[in-house]
């Protein structure tokens, strides 16, 4: 598969192309099949690039802060999970309270160094609005890890959340599903053998998680992980019997 931006379009084009699939119908099958197993992998595991990172710029006096000053909007980030500073190279983490718990604070609005923060709804772009408590008396880096939205791929634009370099495994998925389906043999082994070294390589080292990469794959097509050969070399035969 040769790797461009790979976006979902660059994606379902690419397989397009290589199966001979180039009619609007069979790429709408390709997208289909594309995102059937990236929310699958999505879902599968905890993976380190479904979080992100980020900061905002506090400044003193000021206790709420919007989409203007912070990345954290409808389409990015699903959950902020920690928010913290540093102070003297001591890193202090804030806590989120709940709205009511915040408002009931005795001088909600005194100056310091802000322990906690809530969520106190949306601006008019859909931006949450982030609050402080205390107001910081000074500026000061406000930093915060979240997790991402995961959704279905849809416009061609759209780009799957997993990093560039692993991408190609849903190409490889949804080129050997095309295969089968044409009866080619051949093209379909290949392709498979390419999207389960993808997979080992997504668990992080593709010469020692061939059988984890299996494991994936059987819990991916399979409601029960069927039972499958310990030898990697195997799983050609595997999946055509078994209808993998």
């Amino acid at each position: 598969m040769v790797v461009a931006t790979l976006d979902y379009g660059d994606m379902k084009d690419q397989v397009a192309e290589e199966t001979g699939s180039e009619t609007s119908a069979a790429k709408a099958r390709i997208g289909r099949i594309i995102n059937t197993l990236y929310l699958s992998l999505c879902g599968k595991r905890d993976w380190s690039w479904l979080y992100g990172t980020d900061s905002f710029a506090a400044t003193a006096n000021t206790q709420e802060y919007n989409g203007v000053t912070i990345i954290d909007n409808l389409t990015v980030v699903d959950k902020i999970l920690h928010m913290y500073y540093d102070s003297g190279g001591t890193r202090t983490q804030m806590y989120e309270l709940p709205l009511a718990e915040f408002d009931r604070l005795a001088t909600p609005g005194a100056g310091g160094d802000p322990y906690c923060y809530i969520y106190a709804g949306k601006d008019t772009s859909g931006y949450l609005i982030v609050k402080l408590r205390y107001v910081p008396t000074e500026a000061m880096t406000i930093y915060y890890r979240y997790k991402k939205i995961i959704s279905a791929l849809s416009a061609d634009s759209d780009v799957p959340l997993m990093p560039l370099v692993h991408r190609p495994v849903l190409m490889n998925f949804a080129a050997m599903k095309i295969y089968k389906k044409q009866g080619d043999q051949g093209n379909f082994q290949t392709s498979q053998q390419m999207y389960m070294e993808g997979l080992a390589s997504l668990l992080g080292d593709a010469s020692a998680n061939k059988l984890k990469a299996v494991r994936l794959h059987a819990s991916i097509m399979s409601p029960e992980p069927p039972k499958y050969p310990a030898d990697f070399g195997n799983l050609s035969d595997y999946a055509l019997n078994k209808g993998l």
